[in-house]
């Protein structure tokens, strides 16, 4: 199965290897590989177009609107966030004192929270907190 989510200027697109699917994507000009996250992103000015071929070759997919970027969690003293996908504005939290970086989560001392939500705030990504599920959601504006 293919999966595509759609964010912003782009579109993202996971699945387990496929020949058939590998040539459609090469035919876009721009798209990219992302070895982080093992995933192709293309511009959503040919968002129809890929639709389009994927419908033409007959090859299944599901489309899922994305808009969760990371989850944070409190671990005791420490912050816990845990990357759906990675933005290259995420590599800033290499400055906070004690920050982490391990299998998709960065880990952080619980006082660097002012200074994360500043580099968040500063690259349009925002945090809401969801008071039920006791666990901040960031999500990109």
């Amino acid at each position: 199965m293919i999966l595509i989510k759609q964010y912003r200027n782009r579109f993202f697109i996971t699945s387990a290897y496929n020949n058939e699917l590998h040539s459609i994507i090469r035919t876009f000009k721009g798209r990219y590989w992302d070895d982080v996250d093992k995933i192709w992103k293309i511009s959503n000015d040919h968002f129809d177009e890929f639709i389009s071929k994927l419908k033409e070759s007959k090859l299944e997919y599901q489309l899922d609107e994305y808009n969760e970027v990371a989850t944070i969690t409190e671990k005791g003293d420490q912050l816990e966030l845990e990357l759906n996908f990675y933005f290259k504005e995420f590599r800033l939290l290499n400055e906070l004192e004690g920050c982490k970086y391990e299998d998709r989560k960065w880990t952080m001392p619980l006082n660097q929270m002012d200074k994360l939500d500043q580099i968040l705030k500063d690259h349009n990504i925002t945090i809401n907190l969801i008071k039920e599920q006791k666990k901040k959601i960031l999500k990109r504006s």
